[in-house]
């Protein structure tokens, strides 16, 4: 059984432990979950604090609790500055339990369907064990990390960041031995500043490879010799879809959903089941970092094979004759390019909706502006959004923009225009729900046209 002395965690974080020693098998962070046989980490937050839950924690199973202050419970308590940090540095020192090979990875666009495309390529030879859903966070990753058990060969682990250094921070507790940044755009500006400081930001991992490790590098993206540079140790190898000189990887781009690779004289087509150019380049990705592993052709090609949409990136739905193209799970500027390409090359009337981008900061309407006025360039037929920026995405795309403040207003005009034929993508960040508007349409265009 994997486990830690909660002493050792005691030693290793600087904390002190109150009551005697017990092993930490499994950790928690929320009461409204199994604690049987677990260690509660009493985490706060801004709206929250885990100490009020310590107690509830005990009378549900817990066998230790870390926290910041002595909580008066009759169970081992290691006392320690900042909750928070601790688990991540109790992650750590679990994780260097095991000599899985890990892979780390982080993008501003395409990190989920990525990780999930390397993760379903090693499944075909051996265990994996892969970053659930967008658990990428400062919480995300160390829980990802106490997952890791015996059985497992690989990891990939997906990090995020909304902010300077944080990426240093998640990549230094996973100590990785494959890292790739899979692109580069204007995501959570509101926390780097600029496109420059997204790249800075995501380059950190390169600065966290193991000494024996390996260093994928995009050299498609304008800070690839940049990140270059900050591999402190391990190998670099660099791959590309537009033949720049010196990738050793080069992928084409090709019609069908092709992508044809080549690496070390040996070159192979494979179909994508994903649908966009974009997401051609991020199996490119995953191919890559499959390859530099010694992961066979074969395994390659069957992985990708069985790769399905995630829910919300671009699934598609036939609602009663209308195809309604599901990509709400999140947006920045970059991936409404890449979903406004690909609804252009559909035969059909074509609808983009679009709710609010988050973390923009002061770039915000200028943004959405932008997209409109890309969706008017690349000739979509209709464009509407909702939120806080509709009227500047209105306004970019022209006079047939709609603008909503309510997604039941936007919901309730869609219901009355679409057609069947018609071909209807809705987008928005996570925080703009936009999943109720994909719903809503599933749900009663067929009633409509009953």
């Amino acid at each position: 059984m994997s486990a830690l002395w909660l002493s050792d965690c005691s030693v290793f974080t600087g904390g002190t432990l109150l009551g005697g020693d017990v092993l930490l098998s499994s950790v928690a962070i929320d009461t409204r979950r199994c604690l049987k046989g677990s260690v509660y980490f009493a985490i706060s937050g801004e709206s929250f604090d885990g100490h009020q839950f310590v107690v509830d924690a005990v009378e549900k199973g817990a066998v230790a609790v870390v926290v910041e202050h002595d909580c008066g419970v009759d169970v081992p308590q290691l006392i320690v500055r900042n909750t928070r940090q601790t688990l991540a540095d109790i992650a750590q020192l679990w994780r260097r339990q095991y000599s899985v090979q890990l892979v780390a990875l982080t993008g501003s666009n395409g990190k989920t369907t990525v990780k999930e495309m390397i993760a379903s390529i090693l499944s075909q030879e051996g265990s994996v064990l892969a970053t659930k859903g967008n658990l990428n966070n400062d919480i995300g990753v160390p829980l990802t990390l106490f997952s890791l058990r015996e059985e497992h060969q690989f990891a990939v682990v997906e990090l995020g960041a909304n902010a300077p250094g944080e990426i240093a921070g998640l990549a230094a507790i996973a100590e990785p031995q494959v890292v790739v940044v899979n692109n580069v755009g204007p995501a959570h500006l509101e926390g780097f500043g600029s496109l420059q400081g997204v790249a800075n930001s995501k380059g950190e991992i390169y600065e966290h490879l193991r000494e024996d490790g390996l260093a994928l590098i995009n050299a498609d993206e304008f800070a690839a010799t940049e990140w270059a540079k900050r591999v402190l140790q391990g190998r670099v190898v660099q791959f590309s879809a537009q033949n720049r000189t010196g990738a050793e990887i080069q992928g084409q781009l090709l019609e069908d959903q092709v992508l044809r690779v080549s690496y070390q004289d040996e070159s192979r087509d494979i179909k994508i089941s994903l649908l966009g150019q974009h997401n051609m380049r991020n199996a490119l990705t995953a191919v890559s970092v499959a390859l530099v592993m010694g992961v066979s052709w074969g395994s390659i090609v069957t992985g990708l094979e069985k790769v399905k949409p995630v829910t919300g990136r671009l699934v598609e739905y036939d609602a009663a004759g209308v195809r309604v193209i599901d990509d709400s799970y999140n947006a920045n500027p970059g991936s409404v390019e890449a979903a406004l390409s690909l609804l252009a090359n559909y035969q059909s009337s074509r609808w983009f909706v679009l709710g609010t981008m988050a973390e923009l900061g002061a770039q915000a309407e200028e943004m959405h502006a932008k997209a409109g006025r890309q969706a008017a360039a690349l000739g979509i037929d209709r464009f509407a959004c909702v939120g806080e920026h509709a009227v500047a995405a209105r306004r970019g795309f022209g006079p047939k923009g709609l603008a909503f403040e309510k997604h039941d207003e936007l919901a309730a005009q869609l219901m009355a225009a679409v057609k069947p034929g018609d071909t209807v993508l809705v987008k928005g960040s996570r925080s703009a729900g936009m999943e109720r508007v994909v719903q809503h349409l599933i749900e009663n265009l067929g009633a409509r046209s009953a």
